[in-house]
C-alpha cells in the first residue's frame, strides 16, 4: 500500500473493497444513528490523510488564498458541549474561535481544525492539489 507526504500531511492509499462501518450494538458512548455495525463496499481506490488537518495547516491555506469558511460567512457555528452532550449554535464560532468569540487557536496550532464544512474541506483540497501538482 502506498503513502506519501505533501507539506506537513501524510497520505495513505486506501484500496477498494469492503470496510466495516457503524458501531456494535451495546456501545453506550455511541449515538443511535451509528448503529448497526455493517460492511460497506468502497468501489474505488483513494488517498486519505493519515492524520487530522491541524489549525496550523488550515491557516497556511487561509493565508495563501484569503479563504473565508462558511462559518465565518454565516457568523456562527455549532459547538459541542460534552458535559451536556449537546450541540449549540454559537454566534462568532468558527475555525479561528472554536468555542466562540472568547476562544482562540493560539495555543491549539497542532490540534485538529474544527468548524469547517464539507465545502471548506473541498476548497482546502483544491488548493492542496494545485500547490503540489
Amino acid at each position: 500500500m502506498g503513502s506519501f507526504w505533501v507539506g506537513n500531511s501524510f497520505f495513505q492509499l486506501i484500496p477498494a473493497g469492503d470496510c466495516l462501518i457503524g458501531t456494535p450494538e451495546g456501545d453506550l458512548l455511541a449515538w443511535t444513528d451509528e448503529f448497526p455495525e455493517h460492511k460497506f463496499e468502497i468501489p474505488y481506490v483513494y488517498w486519505c490523510a493519515r492524520f487530522p488537518l491541524t489549525n496550523r495547516q488550515f491557516e497556511q491555506f487561509v493565508k495563501a488564498t484569503a479563504y473565508r469558511t462558511q462559518a465565518e460567512q454565516a457568523g456562527w457555528a455549532y459547538v459541542f458541549h460534552p458535559r451536556e452532550m449537546k450541540w449549540e449554535q454559537v454566534p462568532g464560532a468558527n475555525w479561528r474561535h472554536p468555542t466562540g468569540p472568547a476562544g482562540a487557536i493560539e495555543n491549539l496550532r497542532e490540534h485538529p481544525v474544527v468548524n469547517v464544512s464539507f465545502i471548506d474541506a473541498l476548497a482546502y483540497l483544491d488548493w492542496l492539489n494545485a500547490e503540489h501538482s
